[in-house]
């Protein structure tokens, strides 16, 4: 039973018929109820247990959280339960002396793994009732926490090939982690390069504009990002407030208030700000396309309460990668990952607070959705994703949207006869990695300008 439910909180696109074999699970325990001598447990037991069944079988037709959470009470009543029960008949015999070794060493079996279930249950309910203490657990362990102190030195370092690096350059005040980095290659007086704004993933609780994806394999500024600064721009990479400590929207605030800073101070750090790219990997890459929707789409700029910063045309370019676009399927991939659906599902829930085993969609999931709020103002989008356990559905559906509506964009996913590749794949080494760099560098070229 412990784990069915383990599975059940782990294998969230497939709860429902995970939830069907806990039912079953239930009934057994059900069924070895009368085995039990003292007649206060009996009821207890079956009380908790049809309580959990009847739990999670409305939970099946009505998508209610708080069933969910109640089903996996129930079920870690019952393994506390088997925990005092084995504690308390760990002596109860008139047996031989073998006899009696054999029955305690089954008793201490069975209250060691009882115990094990307890804490392991415990945990899962936790998480059910909130994610915050798992997703801070994580961050501590990462050393990736909100702070309104830089994560280093700040100032000018010279990096190989003639690119110099501007460290730490606080762009606001009223948020942690309101810092951005500068990778900038001509004199600063000339400002001749557009400007290439990337936003890094990690789910909204991870990550950082040095580090990266954590979710995507090798290093994500060196290859994603390098290019780009050889084809001809000057690179923005801002770091920003990690939920769960730093609820939605502050993330895209936080974009908003760091290219204002960076049109403000264009001149002194040598930028072009007629010419911007917004780009972002996985969530990063789901800011970028909210940020560029509140600049080209004033209904939803009012409707979220965040002013447009930049003047019309001056956005030319988004680039998704691994996006995050339709947030209500962050939590099924294609193909299939049961891993990837559980840390994408943990990390929404930590971000707009979406059950992962509702059928309801919060509010604010459908406010952040980028395939919502896409218009005919749209600019020009590079969509790129990987073919295994990531969203190329999402960037597909995304492409067909911006297509209906006119506005130019290429979708870019590996061919399955290729080999499989994974969420933000463009962030490793590989052959796929630079044919997918070239195709976004000359789509870059005809949109930029």
């Amino acid at each position: 039973m412990t784990l069915v439910l383990l599975l059940q909180a782990y294998l969230v696109r497939h709860q429902d018929a995970v939830g069907f074999i806990l039912i079953l699970a239930l009934i057994g325990v059900l069924s070895l109820a009368p085995r039990i001598k003292a007649a206060s447990w009996r009821l207890f037991i079956r009380c908790v247990a049809t309580a959990s069944i009847a739990a999670e079988a409305v939970w099946f037709g009505t998508g209610w959280n708080w069933l969910y959470i109640a089903a996996h009470i129930g079920v870690a009543a019952l393994a506390l339960a088997a925990f005092v029960l084995a504690w308390q008949g760990r002596t109860q015999n008139k047996r031989t002396r073998a006899q009696r070794m054999v029955v305690v060493g089954m008793r201490t079996v069975g209250m060691v793994s009882s115990g094990l279930a307890v804490m392991l249950i415990g945990a899962v309910v936790i998480t059910d009732l909130s994610v915050r203490p798992a997703v801070y657990a994580l961050q501590k362990a990462a050393d990736q926490v909100n702070s309104f102190d830089s994560n280093g030195p700040s100032g000018e370092t010279a990096l190989p090939a003639g690119t110099t690096l501007t460290r730490n350059i606080e762009y606001g005040t009223q948020f942690p982690n309101s810092f951005l980095d500068i990778y900038s290659k001509e004199p600063k007086a000339e400002a001749s390069r557009p400007t290439y704004v990337f936003i890094h993933g990690g789910g909204w609780i991870a990550g950082s504009k040095s580090m990266g994806d954590p979710n995507a394999a090798g290093s994500s500024f060196a290859l994603g990002n390098g290019p780009i600064i050889d084809a001809g721009y000057n690179v923005v990479s801002l770091d920003y407030a990690l939920a769960p400590g730093a609820p939605y929207p502050t993330q895209v605030q936080q974009v908003s208030q760091a290219v204002a800073y960076l049109k403000e101070h264009a001149d002194q750090y040598g930028l072009d700000m007629s010419r911007v790219v917004i780009a972002g990997s996985s969530a990063g890459g789901q800011l970028a396309g909210q940020f560029a929707n509140i600049e080209t789409n004033p209904a939803y700029a009012e409707q979220i309460g965040i002013d447009p910063v930049l003047d019309k045309g001056v956005l030319r370019a988004v680039v998704l990668d691994s996006a995050a676009i339709d947030l209500a399927r962050t939590g099924r991939t294609e193909l299939p990952s049961p891993q990837a659906d559980f840390l994408f599902s943990l990390s929404l829930r930590a971000y707009v607070g979406q059950p992962q085993n509702s059928t309801t969609e919060v509010p604010l999931a459908r406010e952040a959705d980028m395939l919502a709020h896409v218009t005919t103002a749209f600019p020009p989008a590079f969509i790129a994703d990987g073919n295994d356990g990531t969203f190329p559905d999402q960037a597909k559906d995304l492409g067909v949207r911006l297509t209906t509506l006119g506005v130019r964009n290429v979708v870019d996913i590996p061919a399955m006869s290729n080999g499989l590749f994974g969420h933000g794949y463009m962030a490793g080494p590989s052959r796929e990695t630079d044919r997918y760099n070239s195709r976004k560098v000359a789509f870059l070229a005809e949109a930029v300008g």
